[in-house]
């Protein structure tokens, strides 16, 4: 189970103390970390109660914005980025998630421009601190409100300006799991991906998808799985479950389908785990747009 992780979204009204505590128990030693959590403590109790439960942490998020669109200004969202960095750092994580922001009604050019800006004030402060800043992949119109990127390939462009060391990607199954080009294109920048964000998704009418418990969706997560294998990915997959596709099941009823889709990747699709499970979820195929 150590390359595997539970985000803190999965469990949203737990508290930071239920979240550590219930992980534990579900047999995760990892977990992404939501700073609102976070920020509700105090940072020497939290990282105490990590290190007593031997809790480690896989990313931090997020921070981002720097758009303006996220209710407040460029600056604003450097200087909170900077106090993201910190909480990174002090949480002994290597992932500080980035989101670019929206649009805003700027030109794209201006908005990259902003980003551009912003990453470089940040950089030399997170590398200071031991930190990644990975931006997360998110081609598809229910980003929008996230980032102005509206295609992978925008964004891998834009990254080509920062040392893959410093600043890398989220690959977040959910956003990018249908998409062919994105998997047969991994090997190109797979040395940027620092993270893998695991979500199940069905579509839901032509213009909204969600994200589904593992085995009621369409990703076919045996071909990602080799794919990131074959490619030399060695990093933590990340499970992020939220939203109104996983509403009907309780917190620990989704660390339990996890950790049973955990198990089958173990021992059925090459992945590293404890497991010896046998459980196998069904082979899907990508889908053509």
């Amino acid at each position: 189970m150590q390359r595997f992780s539970i985000s803190q979204l999965t469990s949203l009204r737990w508290s930071f103390h239920q979240d550590v505590n219930r992980y534990c128990l579900h047999g995760f030693s990892s977990m992404g970390v939501w700073r609102q959590k976070v920020e509700d403590c105090d940072i020497l109790e939290v990282t105490d109660y990590l290190h007593e439960m031997r809790m480690n942490v896989s990313s931090v998020h997020w921070a981002g914005g720097f758009t303006g669109g996220c209710g407040q200004s460029h600056i604003d969202a450097i200087q909170d980025g900077v106090e993201a960095i910190e909480l990174t750092g002090k949480l002994n994580s290597e992932c500080l998630i980035v989101h670019p922001g929206c649009r805003n009604g700027h030109t794209s050019k201006h908005a990259r421009r902003l980003f551009s800006k912003a990453l470089r004030e940040l950089v030399p402060v997170a590398a200071d601190y031991g930190v990644r800043l990975v931006v997360e992949l998110m081609p598809c119109p229910s980003a929008q409100n996230w980032t102005f990127m509206k295609h992978w390939n925008c964004a891998l462009d834009f990254l080509s300006e920062f040392p893959e060391q410093q600043v890398g990607i989220v690959l977040d199954l959910y956003h990018v799991g249908m998409n062919s080009e994105v998997f047969e294109n991994l090997h190109q920048f797979s040395n940027r991906v620092a993270l893998v964000q695991l979500a199940d998704r069905k579509q839901d009418g032509r213009a909204h998808q969600k994200r589904v418990v593992f085995g009621d969706g369409e990703v076919p997560f045996e071909s990602w799985f080799q794919r990131l294998n074959d490619v030399g990915f060695s990093g933590v997959y990340e499970v992020e479950l939220h939203g109104e596709g996983v509403a009907a099941f309780g917190y620990d009823e989704r660390l339990i389908i996890s950790r049973r889709f955990i198990e089958s990747i173990g021992s059925d699709w090459n992945v590293n785990s404890n497991s010896t499970s046998t459980s196998v979820i069904a082979p899907r195929q990508f889908k053509k747009s």
